[in-house]
C-alpha cells in the first residue's frame, strides 16, 4: 500500500486528476449498468416463469385425459364377472389372459377397449400394438405382481380411480391396476405439442424421472427435486424447473429449460449494455482528458507567469477569457502583478527622491557657512523624507537652555519649546502625539548620549 501511495504521489497533478475523473465516471457507469441489468433481468425472469407455467398447464389436460381413459377400462375390468371369478379362484393364469385379451374379455364389458375414441391418442388394442397406457396388471395381498406386466415409466396409479381392490370377506385377495404409464416417448410425442417450444417436460415418481428431452432414457431422481421453481441437475445438465405435485403428491410433474438458456434470456440486451458502457467509458476518458488538459494548461500558464514575475518581468499578464473560476484566478494573479508593478515603481520613485534629497542635502551642507543654514537643510531633508508639513530644530545647551535654530512652517520667534518637545529629555527618547495634528520630536545626541538638539516634525 505504501508503495502504491508513493507511486501515486509521483504522478503529475494532471495525471492524478485524470485518474480521479475516470474512476468516478466508471463507478457511475457501473451503478448504471447494475441498475439496467437488474431492470432487464426481472422481465426475463417473469417471461421464463410464464413459459414454464404454460407448459404445466399444457401437460395437465393430456395426463388427465389418460387418467380418465384408464379409469374407464379399470371400471370395465372390475365389473367383468369372468375376471371376478378368476380372481376369486386365484387363477392368476386365467386372470392374466382376461386382462390382456383386449376385445375378447366378454360381453360383460360395456364397450370393447378398441372402441375407445382414437382422438384420445390410443391405437386399436386388437392390432397388437395396444397403448401402454391401457396395460393392466394384478398384484396379490403381498403386493407381488401375479398377472399381467407392469408397464415402463412413471405410473400414475390412484386407488379408486384407476385401481381397484378385490376382497373375500375382510381378506384382500388382489388389486387390479390400470395405471397411466408416463415415459419419455409419451411426453415427447403426446405432451410436447401442447407446451411452448424449447421447454421440456418431465414426470418424476419416487425414484426416477421421465423427461421429454432424455431420448427415452430413465433418469435418476435428483435429491433436490421438489415443488416450486428452482435449479436442478437433471441428466447431467443444469435445468431451471417449475414443479407441482400430481394427484396424491406421490409424483411430480414439471416443466424446464436449460439454466444456461435462462441465463442467456436474462442477459438478452446485455451486449447493447456493454456497448453503451464502452461508449460511456470512451466519452468519459475523452472528456476527462480535455478537462485535465484545460486545467493543466491553465496551471502551466500560471506557473510561467509566476516565474516571470519572480524574475522581475512585472509587465507579464495572463489572458482572461470567460467568467469562470479560472478567469477569476487569472484576474487575481494579474491584479497581484499590477500591484507589484505599482509598488516597485513607487519604491523606485522613492529611492530616486531619496537620492535627490541626499544630493540636495549634500549641496546645502557644502554651501552652508553657518550652523543655522546646515540645520535648515536638515529640516528640509526630514520634511521631504517623511512628508511632514512643518519642521523646526532646537539646540540645547549644556545648561539645558533651548535656542531656536531653524524652522520651516512653524513660528521662528518661539522662545520656548512646547510641552511635547520638553518631554524628550525627560523620556530620553523620541515622543509623538496621539491625535491630529501629528507631532514627532526626535533628539539629536552626541557620542556620549548627551542631547544637544531636538528635531520636531508636524503633519497636518
Amino acid at each position: 500500500m505504501h508503495r502504491l501511495l508513493d507511486r501515486y504521489h509521483h504522478i503529475s497533478f494532471r495525471g492524478r486528476l485524470l485518474l480521479l475523473l475516470v474512476a468516478v465516471s466508471l463507478v457511475q457507469a457501473g451503478v448504471a449498468a447494475y441498475t439496467f441489468f437488474d431492470l432487464q433481468s426481472k422481465p426475463a425472469e417473469q417471461r421464463i416463469q410464464a413459459q414454464l407455467n404454460a407448459a404445466q398447464r399444457g401437460m395437465a389436460p393430456v395426463i388427465d385425459a389418460r387418467i380418465n381413459v384408464a379409469a374407464e377400462r379399470m371400471e370395465q375390468l372390475r365389473t367383468n364377472s369372468e375376471l371376478n371369478l378368476a380372481i376369486e379362484q386365484e387363477d392368476w393364469a386365467r386372470t392374466g389372459q382376461i386382462i390382456n385379451a383386449g376385445t375378447s374379455i366378454g360381453d360383460d364389458l360395456d364397450g370393447p377397449v378398441d372402441a375407445i375414441d382414437a382422438g384420445d391418442g390410443f391405437e386399436d388394442a386388437s392390432s397388437g400394438a395396444a397403448d401402454d397406457l391401457l396395460v393392466a396388471y394384478v398384484t396379490d395381498a403381498t403386493g407381488e405382481v401375479v398377472a399381467g406386466t407392469v408397464p415402463e415409466g412413471a405410473l400414475v396409479d390412484q386407488p379408486g380411480t384407476n385401481s381397484a381392490r378385490f376382497n373375500r370377506g375382510a381378506k384382500l385377495l388382489a388389486t387390479l391396476h390400470v395405471p397411466v404409464a408416463v415415459d419419455a416417448a409419451f411426453l415427447k410425442e403426446q405432451v410436447a405439442e401442447y407446451v411452448p417450444k424449447q421447454v421440456g417436460v418431465f414426470v418424476a415418481d419416487a425414484e426416477n424421472v421421465m423427461s421429454s428431452t432424455a431420448g427415452g432414457e430413465v433418469l435418476a431422481r435428483p435429491v433436490d427435486l421438489r415443488e416450486g421453481l428452482h435449479e436442478v441437475k437433471l441428466g447431467g445438465k443444469q435445468q431451471l424447473a417449475l414443479m407441482r405435485p400430481l394427484l396424491d403428491g406421490s409424483m411430480l410433474v414439471g416443466a424446464m429449460i436449460p439454466a444456461d438458456r435462462a441465463a442467456a434470456e436474462k442477459r438478452e440486451g446485455i451486449g447493447a449494455l456493454w456497448g453503451f458502457i464502452g461508449l460511456l467509458a470512451l466519452l468519459t476518458v475523452t472528456a476527462s482528458y480535455f478537462i485535465t488538459k484545460s486545467v493543466g494548461d491553465a496551471l502551466r500558464k500560471f506557473a510561467e507567469i509566476a516565474r516571470a514575475l519572480a524574475g522581475g518581468q512585472l509587465n507579464r499578464r495572463i489572458p482572461v477569457t470567460g467568467d469562470d473560476e479560472i478567469a477569476i484566478l487569472s484576474t487575481s494573479i494579474n491584479d497581484m502583478a499590477e500591484n507589484l508593478e505599482d509598488r516597485i515603481e513607487s519604491l523606485v520613485a522613492a529611492r530616486a527622491s531619496m537620492r535627490r534629497q541626499v544630493d540636495l542635502f549634500g549641496e546645502a551642507l557644502a554651501n552652508a557657512t553657518e550652523t543655522n543654514e546646515m540645520l535648515q537643510a536638515v529640516c528640509s531633508l526630514a520634511m521631504e523624507s517623511t512628508q511632514a508639513t512643518h519642521a523646526r530644530f532646537w539646540t540645547v545647551g549644556e545648561d539645558g537652555h533651548y535656542e531656536h535654530a531653524a524652522c520651516i512652517g512653524l513660528r521662528p520667534n518661539d522662545t520656548e519649546p512646547c510641552g511635547l518637545e520638553k518631554a524628550v529629555p525627560v523620556r530620553n527618547g523620541s515622543v509623538r502625539s496621539d491625535s491630529d495634528p501629528h507631532w514627532l520630536v526626535v533628539p539629536s545626541r552626541m557620542r556620549d548620549g548627551q542631547i544637544v538638539g531636538l528635531l520636531t516634525l508636524v503633519s497636518t
